[in-house]
């Protein structure tokens, strides 16, 4: 009997083409969500350009830049990179455009009040949110923080001019978050609101109650969900909404929150704040924990408790090769995480508290402490590689490293001198990586 073997279905050239752009389109989709969209495309499109955290951009091209750039309102809360050029902002209400490679300015525009997070980068504009630091006023039993002006800006991103303004209530203290998906910006404010916002016009489209402070509070947005993780006074915790619809989906209560979670591979982690007090002082323990997507603790690390300091904030989280890296604001250490298991894998000390996230290489984990220490520890074991010491103090903003070079925000003074305009005020540093890890550890 003789058999006949199928003959081999032939598919049209432009058909198969079309498969595999498919196949790597939803891969691509994926890791997305792992890295900053600065990497893909020419733009920053959230706080530290992801919800992993993790700001670097093309670490091994280039030899690396060193200037230091004078501000008037300093730089508080980090850095946007989109196509070779930094954007930021000051207490004093400027916002700027940076040559990455010389450290000049492009160009630089004054808003009516504080800007405490860089801007987001889409297409041809620059979205960036105003706003201050006091308590102005009760609503029902809840606080507002931030006195007016606040708002969100839409900036022209190669001139500067301003194009529309959004009021609020409360301060605007974050990165406008934007979604490719839905073509919506997403603003949380210090009146315990969420709105999406149509970046060409500043139309809102939805506004909804977010229950908590939003102060440094940078969304995450995974799969068409928005994390936000509240501080007090209010109703701290972690919030999940629908960012099509605004729908609230769930909530994690917390002690106290108020930073920017972060995506690992599946999880969350928040980084909540728990008031204890010993022999009549009162102390601060912080408290790392992993949350899945759907809201449920996963693990949970506290630490030893340790004084206030001073002006505190909870630092966000940096993801990055299957674990977490996060630094004290009261324990002067780096911690690093299993981020499926919570495993303690090393713990750090650094020379101070830090407040800023750190940026994560193949072999280098980079962060500062708020008085200035600029540390490269080794990412296996967390042990010193080098350390420089930088003009000013660095605040809540992340590490940001491109070409070789480490890019760092600083203030000079307090916040209320620089609002004054009675004290230095502070910058960007540039410091070529090759210069921090050949330098001695020091403490």
């Amino acid at each position: 009997m003789q058999m006949h073997l199928p003959r081999a279905v032939r598919l049209p050239a432009g058909l198969i083409a079309a498969l595999v752009a498919l196949l790597l389109l939803a891969a691509l989709d994926v890791a997305s969500h792992l890295r900053p969209s600065s990497h893909q495309l020419d733009g920053w499109t959230a706080f530290d350009g992801g919800p992993s955290h993790n700001a670097v951009v093309s670490p091994t091209a280039g030899s690396g830049q060193r200037f230091f750039t004078k501000l008037p309102g300093g730089v508080v809360g980090g850095l946007s990179w989109a196509g070779g050029v930094l954007y930021g902002g000051g207490l004093d209400g400027s916002v700027f455009a940076m040559s990455a490679r010389s450290g000049k300015l492009l160009w630089i525009t004054h808003l009516p009040n504080s800007v405490f997070c860089p801007p987001s980068v889409v297409g041809s504009r620059v979205f960036v949110g105003i706003g201050n630091d006091i308590f102005s006023s009760m609503r029902g039993s809840a606080w507002i923080r931030g006195t007016p002006p606040s708002g969100v800006y839409a900036l022209d991103r190669k001139t500067g001019r301003i194009l529309w303004s959004v009021p609020t209530v409360g301060n605007d203290k974050t990165t406008p978050l934007y979604d490719p998906a839905t073509k919506l910006l997403y603003e949380p404010d210090g009146s315990h609101w969420l709105r999406a916002i149509r970046p060409a016009t500043g139309k809102v489209v939805w506004r909804v109650y977010d229950g908590g402070i939003n102060d440094f509070s940078n969304p995450a947005l995974v799969g068409g969900v928005l994390y936000i993780d509240t501080g007090m006074p209010g109703h701290p915790g972690l919030r999940a909404f629908s960012a099509r619809t605004g729908r609230h989906l769930w909530t994690l209560d917390s002690t106290n929150a108020d930073n920017a979670p972060t995506l690992g591979a599946g999880d969350l982690l928040a980084v909540n704040t728990l008031p204890v007090t010993i022999h009549g002082k009162q102390l601060l323990r912080e408290v790392f924990r992993g949350v899945s997507l759907t809201g449920q603790p996963l693990w949970s690390y506290t630490t030893a408790p340790g004084p206030y300091p001073p002006a505190y904030q909870a630092p966000a989280a940096t993801f990055a090769g299957g674990s977490f890296y996060v630094a004290s604001s009261i324990r002067s250490r780096l911690y690093a995480f299993s981020a499926r298991t919570g495993r303690l894998l090393w713990k750090a000390k650094l020379s101070g508290p830090a407040y800023d996230n750190p940026a994560v290489l193949a072999g280098e984990v980079v962060v500062a402490t708020v008085s200035g220490r600029l540390y490269a520890l080794r990412r296996s074991d967390g042990q010193p590689l080098g350390s420089v010491q930088l003009p000013g103090t660095v605040g809540a903003g992340g590490i940001l490293i491109a070409h070789n070079t480490v890019y760092v925000g600083l203030i000079r003074g307090t916040a209320a001198q620089i609002v004054s305009g009675g004290a230095p005020s502070g910058g960007v540093a540039a410091v070529p990586l090759s210069q921090l890890t050949a330098a001695s550890p020091g403490r």
